[in-house]
Parts: structure tokens; C-alpha cells; sequence
């Protein structure tokens, strides 16, 4: 229609405002139609006042937008009357509704179980920095039967460093369980069996590990022979509320050690169990056969593990295949054929 006329905006905007939004599609055409048929019988300014009259009569409950007032009012009682229909099938049906009841809150139960015990073992040290990078030597034993152990001869982390530069940082450690502590105060003896035991551990282990320290320096506390880290709950048990440093033990009744840093307590969710760290350097007082960096390719001693960080890039297949000239050149005569391998942290 190339005459069409345009009604009041005011009174349009009004009831575009108050009508539901479901209706006035449908309203406003009729509307228009009719204030169209209006302008041309009677004229614009009639069918004007008429289209202001119409407006004001359809403002009626049957078309009036409801307010959002309303709206959660009658959501309010439409979830109400659904729980007192649920609720009295629940009494009308007490034994059905158990049994529904108890096993939907028992595969609940199963599956929060099964959530925390995953994400519990999948995020074991992976609190460290750069733990994408870390790794851990390990050894695959040849004999009649292949077997694979997570400790390796006690020298080859000393070769490693030497003689290749993959490794940005390379730590040995060692860790003798079940050890016994003691302390002598005012001319007593209080000894402690310690079940997780003690590691020896090269200074590079804490450039690896982000293990927090409470007091002293990674710098300077495993680097001179006879020193040692422990955590906050060993320092408290061995010394109360007195200052662990300078405090000394005896490991074994036979090597003395002085306390030289104070670790946080270690977090659950890390493979490292040991609460007492001492200075690498004095293993081979401790254990010659293991300190001598020769003579230890002879066979492979529990508890003895061998770290690296590797240079960004590195493959750890690559250096596999480096580690292996190693067998023949230090094992030359051993029936039990090793094989060197890379296992990332997070396996």
C-alpha cells in the first residue's frame, strides 16, 4: 500500500510496552489494518484519536505482559507442588523409594571416590617447574626373563653429567629405609626408627625438585660431607620448638650429621617419601662399595635412582640410544645385559 500512515509513537511504544510478547505480533497488525481503513473513511486525524481510544481499551489482564514478579512466584509454586507430588509418591512407595534412594547415593559415592583417586595419582609431581623435562633413569634387565627396575649402578649419574650435555641438571640419590637416628642430649641417647628412612642426595636434586625451604640455603646445604635437610614435622619430633639448625644426629650410631636446612613438609602426591636428605658426598663413608665411582657398575643397589633435567629439545629416545655403549664399555663381562632407558616423571 503506497498510502500507508503512521499512528501515534506514543501510544504505539505504549502498548508494544504492556502487551505479552506472545500477542503483539498478532494485536499491532489488526491495529494497523484497521487504523489504515479509519485514515481513509474519516481522515489521519480521526483515525489518530480512534487508535488512542483502541490502545487504552485492549490494556486489559488478558494481554498484559506478566511481570517477572509473577514469574518466579509461579515458578515458586509449580517446584513446590512438584515436591509434595514427589515427596507422597516417595511415602506411598517407601521401599521402591529406598532402594532408588541408596543406590543413587551409592554411585554418587563411587564416582566422587573414583574422581579424587584419579586426579590424586595423575597429579604426583606435577607440582615441580619444567616437570615435563624431568626424568628418571632406569634400567632394563636382561636375563632369561626381560625385568625393569627403577634403580640404576651407582656410578652412572656421575658419567652421564660428564660425558653428556643433554642433561641440564643430573642428581643422584640414594635411599637407605628403615634407618636408625640418634640424638644425644644433655648425656642422654633418644633414638628414632625412621620406617621412610634417609636419602643421600647430590645438591642438584633441589635444582630438579622444587622442594620449598623453610630455612637455609640450597646453595650451601648438602655441598660440605656430614650436613643435612630435614623437613619441619622431623625437625619438630628430634628438637620441639628449638631452631634445627646447627643441631646435630647420628646415623646408625656411627656417622654424625649437622643440620644445615629445614624443608617444608612434603606434599602426598610425590614419589620422594623421605623426610631426611644428607650430603651425597658422605656416602662412600657410609657405604664404600656404592660410593666408589667405579667399582658400583658391578650390580645395582635398591634405593639407588638417578635424575635429569633435560636441555629443552631433547629427545629422551636419543639419549637412550647414547646410554647404551655403556653396558659393553663398563659391563663387559656381565651375563645380566642392561639396557638404559629415560621414564618421564609422570609415568
Amino acid at each position: 500500500m503506497k498510502d500507508n500512515h503512521t499512528p501515534p509513537q506514543q501510544a504505539l511504544r505504549f502498548f508494544r510496552w504492556y502487551c505479552h510478547p506472545k500477542l503483539v505480533h498478532y494485536i499491532e497488525g489488526d491495529l494497523m489494518e484497521l487504523y489504515q481503513e479509519r485514515v481513509k473513511d474519516k481522515g489521519k486525524r480521526s483515525a489518530d484519536i480512534q487508535f488512542i481510544i483502541d490502545v487504552i481499551l485492549l490494556l486489559r489482564p488478558a494481554i498484559i505482559r506478566p511481570a517477572k514478579d509473577q514469574e518466579q512466584l509461579n515458578n515458586h509454586i509449580m517446584f513446590k507442588s512438584y515436591f509434595k507430588i514427589g515427596w507422597r509418591s516417595l511415602i506411598r512407595n517407601k521401599s521402591y523409594s529406598f532402594i532408588n534412594i541408596a543406590g543413587l547415593a551409592l554411585s554418587m559415592a563411587c564416582g566422587i571416590l573414583l574422581f579424587t583417586f584419579v586426579k590424586h595419582h595423575l597429579g604426583f609431581d606435577n607440582f615441580h617447574a619444567n616437570s615435563d623435562r624431568i626424568y628418571r633413569i632406569v634400567t632394563e634387565q636382561h636375563r632369561d626373563v626381560v625385568g625393569y627396575t627403577s634403580n640404576v649402578p651407582a656410578p652412572l649419574g656421575e658419567f652421564f653429567r660428564n660425558d653428556f650435555t643433554y642433561g641440564e641438571k643430573v642428581a643422584r640419590i640414594y635411599t637407605e629405609q628403615n634407618t636408625l637416628i640418634t640424638l644425644k642430649e644433655n648425656h642422654q641417647l633418644i633414638k628414632h626408627k625412621e620406617r621412610e628412612g634417609l636419602t643421600f642426595a647430590e645438591t642438584s636434586f633441589f635444582e630438579i625438585f622444587n622442594f620449598p625451604l623453610l630455612k637455609g640455603s640450597f646453595s650451601t646445604a648438602l655441598t660440605q660431607p656430614n650436613t643435612a635437610i630435614v623437613t619441619e614435622s622431623i625437625a619438630q619430633k628430634y628438637f620441639g620448638d628449638q631452631d634445627p639448625i646447627g643441631k646435630s644426629f647420628w646415623l646408625d650410631n656411627k656417622i654424625s650429621f649437622v643440620i644445615t636446612g629445614v624443608l617444608s613438609d612434603l606434599p602426598r602426591n610425590t614419589d620422594i617419601k623421605s623426610e631426611i636428605f644428607v650430603s651425597y658426598s658422605t656416602l662412600k663413608s657410609y657405604d664404600p662399595w656404592l660410593g666408589d665411582e667405579t667399582a658400583g657398575w658391578g650390580g645395582i643397589r635398591s634405593g639407588m635412582s638417578c635424575y635429569t633435567l633435560l636441555q629443552p629439545g631433547v629427545s629422551p629416545e636419543k639419549v637412550g640410544e647414547e646410554l647404551q655403549p655403556y653396558v659393553k664399555k663398563y659391563r663387559p663381562n656381565s651375563k645380566n645385559v642392561h639396557h638404559y632407558k629415560l621414564q618421564p616423571l609422570s609415568d
